[in-house]
């Protein structure tokens, strides 16, 4: 009588269960990157009311198709976290588009954070995980949103600018208005809050003639 040999049933054991661990696999091998509101990545105060999002969808299988797609978009970083969206959840969207998806949640007013996050689906059907979280916020909407006033210097500009009653700050050593002087000019202005003020957020705006770098 031929004996099996001994190490058979344990080939056929380790088959066994490994079949149901392949079977039971349904997130899709997909991964998300390069999320971009506006063609910019976290953009700080943009003025677009229904901002376009956009995302890459990279898979390492062959003809692998974005099917479905859903945007989550949230008021802070921890409702996003629970994968609360209180400003946008789109829900399952039928769709294999990636780019130009504009935002459809509550309205957007200055100076809101907008916390989001896409999932897909492949062309299997399977959702892919959640990408990295991606932020814009909302700069000044209307021009009634301008309240600040502008600083003045001590050296008035010749001509007008056209900005009634304002100026443009300058150099005292660069001699004319009109005269660019060699090398970077540097300004400096203090802002002394009160002891006690707490800041949650704050938010710089400026413009300058030509280009500027602001350091805090």
């Amino acid at each position: 009588m031929n004996k099996q040999p001994s190490y058979l049933p344990k080939i056929l054991c380790l088959t066994a269960m490994g079949i149901p661990a392949l079977l039971s696999g349904s997130a899709s091998a997909a991964a998300l990157a390069n999320l971009r509101c506006e063609y910019r990545d976290n953009p700080l105060g943009i003025d677009v009311t229904k901002p376009r999002l956009s995302w890459v969808m990279e898979s390492e299988r062959r003809g692998e198709r974005q099917t479905a797609y859903q945007v989550l978009v949230a008021s802070s970083e921890e409702l996003l976290k629970k994968d609360k969206g209180d400003l946008c959840d789109t829900g399952k969207v039928a769709s294999d588009r990636s780019i130009q998806v504009a935002y459809e949640g509550r309205p957007l007013e200055l100076r809101m954070s907008c916390h989001w996050k896409v999932p897909v689906w492949d062309k299997d059907g399977k959702p892919s995980e959640w990408s990295k979280p991606a932020l814009w916020t909302m700069g000044l909407l209307k021009p009634e949103d301008w309240t600040a006033k502008w600083i003045k210097p001590g050296v008035a500009a010749q001509g007008t600018s056209g900005l009634t009653g304002c100026s443009w700050i300058w150099s005292p050593h660069a001699g004319n208005f009109r005269q660019t002087p060699p090398g970077p000019a540097y300004f400096r202005a203090h802002l002394n809050l009160p002891p006690d003020i707490k800041v949650k957020r704050a938010s710089v705006v400026m413009s300058a003639d030509n280009a500027f770098v602001l350091s805090i």
